[in-house]
């Protein structure tokens, strides 16, 4: 039983590869959940460096596909609900929570749902895969889909805005997407009670799961998701819009499906840049192959 608590010592020792901590963490989970070495994960976790614990749930993250793990917890029900709670267990802190406060109050007092096309206007974040340093800087594309939420909540559209993005390109950045996009809404005069973050999300597919997670708390049945760009080189063409819009022929929904389990949602044809989203039900389950973002 304690050699495979032991072997978790080689997670943070010098020179040892990303693909080396994958695979000793893999053992370690699968003798974790197993019942071989209960609460081994935990413990390693807890008994990590503060500067190695960043760096645990990009190590979980990678050992899910490691020797099919990811397809052997999610196999079994009770596998899997185990391994949601370690994935919660080892998660970053969530900086959205306080940064949601007053437009939560706002949101929960607010009465006039019926005066607007949706209740929420979503604005996924966007950086390159190839960053190559972290820039306090958003995005000319980010920025884009910015302008088009605030343009939209000027008009009426909705009430509130929800800017998600997290922590994401290049990988440690401290510079979470949701954060400056807040920045960048509030500096256009929208009031700070009326936007709403989650500083998670690191897919699309997450984007919309997490701003789900938001609306169903709030009461929240439809929003618009505010998106352009991304697309093929960088464009418009093929952008996120389309992607959003056109869901089946897209593969977004085939994607929600291998990576989460399940559909995020409905959505339907945009309009200028606009894509109406009704969450399902299922954006409440709790994932476990993306402890960065469970």
């Amino acid at each position: 039983m304690t050699d495979a608590f032991d072997d978790a010592s080689s997670l943070g020792a010098p020179g040892v590869t990303d693909a080396d901590r994958a695979a000793t963490l893999a053992a370690l989970v699968r003798a974790d959940l197993a019942g071989d070495t209960p609460g081994a994960v935990l413990r390693a976790f807890e008994a990590a460096p503060d500067g190695e614990r960043a760096s645990f749930g990009y190590t979980w993250n990678d050992a899910m596909g490691v020797d099919g793990l990811g397809d052997y917890i999610d196999a079994d029900a009770d596998r899997r609900g185990r391994a949601a709670e370690l994935a919660i267990g080892i998660a970053p802190l969530d900086p959205s929570p306080p940064e949601n406060g007053p437009a939560v109050e706002a949101a929960r007092a607010f009465s006039g749902w019926g005066d607007a096309a949706a209740a929420v206007l979503v604005v996924p974040g966007y950086t390159p895969l190839d960053l190559a340093a972290p820039s306090p800087d958003l995005h000319p594309i980010a920025q884009r889909r910015v302008d088009l939420a605030v343009q939209s909540f000027r008009a009426g559209k909705a009430p509130f805005i929800l800017a998600s993005g997290g922590a994401v390109y290049p990988k440690g950045t401290p510079y979470f997407e949701a954060l400056l996009m807040k920045r960048a809404i509030l500096a256009q005069g929208v009031p700070p009670e009326r936007v709403l973050v989650d500083a998670r999300a690191r897919h699309s597919t997450t984007n919309l799961r997490n701003a789900g997670r938001i609306m169903r708390s709030l009461g929240m049945t439809r929003a618009l998701v505010a998106t352009l760009g991304g697309g093929l080189f960088g464009s418009d063409l093929f952008g996120q819009d389309f992607y959003f819009s056109n869901p089946t022929l897209s593969t977004f929904y085939s994607r929600c499906d291998s990576e989460l389990g399940y559909r995020v949602g409905a959505l339907d044809a945009e309009e200028d840049g606009l894509v109406p989203f009704v969450p399902s039900a299922d954006v409440t389950r709790v994932g476990f192959r993306d402890a960065l973002d469970p």
